[in-house]
């Protein structure tokens, strides 16, 4: 159950556990990590098989334009090898629990798909429930004024399929990595766990197709429990900020700094490798070269007068 505070709590990451012992500030900060490549953590994925026709299955795409995983070999897809049926729906779900006598304040989902579905009328998107409940929302939705919510390279409300239904539809033509980032305001909550469940549905209309379907892969969930200290008092939504992201040729950090004090901009990649140090003081910004880095996800990990203080992330494309 959601009881809200006004309580600002900020972070970006992909925590791996081995990397939790160089960024953890303080023993009741609780963080959940988990990415699913379908090499592995395939299991937290739960297709509904009740549904009819369900499609999904997680395997080596084989068709013309779904050909290879982004990291392959497995991908989940709707039919690793047919187009998609008219009138069909399918949908798996990701479910996380927060631990015992707390609850989420932050959190990102992040995933890399491609599809190819007629524009405007069939196509994926994404809904969302809290503790179990029967009602579904889709997540760009999801954004109670009090609470800090974006989204990057997604959807929105005008984007509909059949159904008035706001959806991924048309081609991508390529693979696009697609977030979102919550700021929950939440405090205290039941004793019982509350839970998050992440619902990813297809949905195709009327009418024969040819067309391919949805095809996702490197889904990453990643939360910080509310009641930790890390970030409190910090009253901005975003204090890591990398622009553009993912990187350019040249990209800018932004975080919030206060006057006098030194700085450490620490670069990790998710398997907490680091990769460049930035120390510095005073400086409004930090420039980021696409050319020192590798494609794939970073965390950023910022200490002020040598006590960690921020988290930040950002994405390298090819």
């Amino acid at each position: 159950m959601k009881t809200f505070t006004k309580v600002f709590f900020c972070l970006s990451f992909i925590i791996p556990t081995p990397f939790l012992p160089q960024i953890a500030a303080k023993a009741q900060d609780v963080y959940y990590y988990k990415n699913i490549t379908f090499e592995n953590n395939a299991g937290l994925v739960k297709i509904d098989h009740q549904q009819p026709g369900n499609l999904w299955q997680i395997g080596t795409p084989s068709k013309m334009l779904f050909d290879s995983a982004f990291s392959t070999p497995f991908a989940i897809v709707t039919d690793t090898m047919n187009s998609y049926p008219q009138n069909n729906l399918s949908s798996f779900e990701i479910k996380i629990y927060a631990p015992p006598y707390s609850c989420w304040g932050t959190g990102y989902l992040n995933f890399a798909h491609k599809y190819d579905t007629r524009p405007g009328v069939d196509g994926g998107y994404i809904e969302v429930r809290y503790d179990n409940s029967p009602t579904w929302k889709n997540i760009i939705f999801d954004d109670d004024p009090e609470c800090g919510f974006e989204t990057t390279d997604f959807y929105t409300a005008t984007d509909t399929i059949n159904g008035g239904i706001p959806a991924f539809s048309g081609n991508s033509e390529t693979w696009r990595y697609s977030s979102v980032y919550w700021i929950w305001l939440m405090g205290v909550k039941s004793p019982e766990h509350d839970s998050l469940t992440i619902r990813f549905t297809f949905k195709s209309g009327d009418g024969e197709t040819s067309h391919e379907g949805w095809m996702i892969d490197n889904i990453s969930v990643e939360l910080v429990e509310c009641t930790g200290g890390i970030l409190e008092g910090k009253q901005t939504k975003l204090p890591v900020i990398v622009s553009p992201n993912p990187l350019a040729d040249f990209s800018t950090l932004r975080f919030f700094q206060k006057p006098g004090k030194d700085y450490l901009v620490d670069v990790f990649t998710t398997q907490g490798k680091r990769v460049k140090e930035i120390p510095f003081r005073g400086e409004t910004t930090v420039t980021l070269d696409k050319r020192d880095f590798t494609p794939g996800l970073y965390l950023i990990k910022i200490n002020e007068d040598g006590v960690f203080s921020y988290f930040g992330k950002f994405m390298v494309t090819p």
